[in-house]
């Protein structure tokens, strides 16, 4: 069967400040030719920002239109055809959203800290802020900025021994829906307990929420001060080039395979070491503390529920892809596979356990507030809510102890029939603690720590929540 494409191109950005140049292009294709030309063009290192299944339309941004126009000669000789059809100017913004006939309302870095400000003023007994940066021990970003974390929960000043979940945004400085997707969230869920609804309130009694609108605060900066476009943070590169792409950063399968580069220029630039910037130290950290048994990081756009691994053996698919499924049919959802090793929500899993995922949210990736609002928070809503629920869902509770004082001991655990293959961890929290999700059955457990003798158990994961205190001797 022929393939069609129409490149329409929307829009190319001058940086008055700087000589950065972005063209924004929409490519109309065959819903049956999304996947092939999707990966062809991201493992050509251009960041296709969202797909349009209303209008079947790609949304490309690139700063190299020659290099996009000689891959789309190669699609050509394949029979898919492509058209140019026309460029416009942008610039800040604030300049962009002044010159629209609707008011947009998408809040820039300082308006999202006071937002969260005014929660944690609002419900003082469930909302507490943390300046993650001074609390972790971490400096700050490039500009001098932090990222900030909203915890409810019914003690929030403690970061106490129960389930957790953390709720992210803004990876991506140009994906201004995502960290209203965050905040949304946090006001949905404290208004909905303040109104006395049975779900929220055994939430905030059992559980903890961790809501993180913005990882890359200095990009937002930028996308509001200078360029609507920019995708990364502010690092300077050794090259002279400017950003990091943080979605890129992580350390598990930092630059392994998919969509990622070794170029600094590049909007996907892996960076020049795992984990060398601040911000992603920072949300490593924050995990390595919290243990969070269920992370979702928001991204724009697709309507999609992105899963690990893009390369790598899945030791627990069965338990991770039935979350996966059920998630998207419940927000109507399509799924695919992550883009690229280095993501937030791969490293996560993979150090941490956190059965995590990337949620790709609305049908275009900067679109008027009124449709995010109306169209696209709908959706988000959902989202939380059915988290809370997984998270009532039977599990493991294993704890570890010092026998003799009864210290918690971050002690390493391991599962004979799970066999991982990529290096993953899975180690107790600071109160000793690790929640697992189990497909039901039996499982020999061993639990090992450096001067203490390993112990193992066989352990059973069923129809209800098993509670299991290990002992460890010296």
């Amino acid at each position: 069967m022929s393939k069609y494409i129409h490149i329409l191109l929307a829009a190319i950005l001058f940086v008055t400040i700087s000589a950065e140049q972005y063209y924004l292009v929409t490519v109309k294709v065959d819903d049956s030719s999304v996947q092939e030309i999707r990966d062809h063009l991201e493992s050509k290192g251009f960041d296709i920002s969202g797909y349009n299944k209303e209008t079947n339309r790609l949304e490309i941004i690139t700063d190299t239109p020659r290099f996009l126009e000689k891959e789309c000669s190669i699609l050509q000789k394949r029979n898919i055809l492509f058209e140019i059809d026309e460029i416009v100017s942008s610039e800040s913004y604030e300049s962009y959203s002044n010159k629209r006939d609707n008011a947009e309302d998408y809040y820039g870095p300082e308006q999202t800290l006071n937002e969260l400000q005014q929660l944690e003023k609002t419900y003082p007994k469930w909302a507490k802020l943390f300046n993650l940066n001074e609390w972790l021990g971490l400096g700050s970003t490039v500009e001098g900025r932090s990222l900030y974390a909203l915890q409810v929960s019914l003690n929030p000043d403690l970061v106490e021994d129960e389930a957790k979940i953390v709720i992210i945004g803004q990876h991506h400085a140009r994906e201004l829906m995502t960290h209203h997707a965050v905040l949304d969230s946090a006001k949905d869920y404290l208004k909905r307990a303040q109104q006395g609804d049975a779900k929220f309130l055994s939430a905030l009694e059992n559980s903890a929420v961790w809501f993180v609108p913005v990882v890359n605060p200095d990009g937002l900066a930028y996308v509001f001060s200078n360029n609507r476009m920019w995708r990364k943070n502010r690092a300077r590169n050794n090259d002279g080039s400017q950003g990091v792409d943080l979605n890129r950063n992580y350390s598990f399968k930092w630059g392994a395979c998919g969509s990622n580069s070794s170029n600094g220029s590049s909007d996907i630039f892996k960076g020049p070491s795992p984990q060398s910037e601040s911000e992603v130290k920072v949300m490593d950290r924050l995990n390595a503390k919290l243990q969070a048994q269920y992370i979702i990081s928001y991204h724009s756009s697709g309507d999609e529920v992105l899963y690990p691994y893009r390369c790598g053996f899945m030791a627990e698919a069965n338990v991770y892809n039935d979350i996966r499924d059920r998630l998207a049919n419940h927000v109507g959802f399509g799924k695919r596979v992550a883009s690229s090793s280095g993501e937030d929500f791969e490293h996560h899993y993979g150090l941490y356990g956190s059965i995590s995922f990337l949620l790709e949210i609305g049908s275009s990736f900067q679109p008027s507030f009124s449709t995010y609002e109306n169209r696209v928070w709908p959706s988000v809503q959902k989202v939380l809510p059915f988290m809370l629920d997984e998270l009532t869902k039977p599990h493991v509770h294993i704890k570890v102890l010092d026998k003799d004082t009864g210290k918690p001991l971050a002690a390493s655990l391991s599962i004979t029939e799970i066999n991982f293959k990529e290096q993953e961890q899975r180690i107790a929290d600071e109160h000793g603690s690790y929640r697992w999700r189990l497909v039901p059955g039996k499982y020999n457990l061993s639990i090992k720590m450096a001067k203490y003798k390993e112990h193992k158990i066989i352990i059973q994961a069923g129809g209800q929540k098993s509670n299991y205190f290990v002992e460890l001797e010296k």
